[in-house]
């Protein structure tokens, strides 16, 4: 009876072969994976970097205007 294995023996040239492509396989892989993950990571946040810029200008148009409005309503009693 013949027993089928999964993966090569290690102390063969074949599980050494196999070892080696997967290393590779493996390092292949994180060479595509981390730069677009890094690239994905940068976008969001200049993203989030513009959002924030644009939501502190609308608030400090806000804050200026309500002070404006404050000032020239203080002063026009006197």
């Amino acid at each position: 009876m013949r027993v089928l294995k999964k993966f090569p023996q290690p102390n063969t040239i074949k599980g050494q072969l196999h070892r080696v492509l997967v290393w590779i396989t493996f390092i292949i892989g994180l060479c595509i994976f981390i730069p677009t993950l890094y690239i994905e990571y940068r976008q969001t946040i200049q993203h989030q970097n513009e959002e924030m810029t644009h939501y502190l200008d609308a608030q400090t148009y806000f804050f200026e205007s309500w002070l404006s409005e404050r000032i020239s309503s203080f002063f026009s009693r006197f």
